[in-house]
């Protein structure tokens, strides 16, 4: 948020939620979309948490989640 960095806890994290996520950074298209903490837990300020898009968002915060800031981890640079 603000150009810090932060994680997304991934709670039923999906290809859906991937693509959009890769697509706000830039890239085309995810390749994958992992959870169980794949690669080590987050660090910083859980942003977002129960995140469930449906593809066509063009920004991660468009998507349906429990609120920027509520907990109830992929990471990447939240822009705003």
């Amino acid at each position: 948020m603000n150009g810090a960095w932060g994680t997304i806890c991934d709670d039923s994290w999906g290809m859906d939620d991937a693509n959009v996520a890769c697509r706000q950074l830039g890239y085309r298209a995810a390749v994958e979309a992992v959870s169980s903490a794949s690669y080590g837990a987050g660090a910083g300020q859980i942003w977002l948490d129960d995140v469930q898009c449906v593809g066509s968002e063009e920004h991660i915060l468009a998507c349906q989640n429990s609120g920027v800031g509520v907990q109830t981890v992929v990471i990447m640079k939240m822009l705003e």
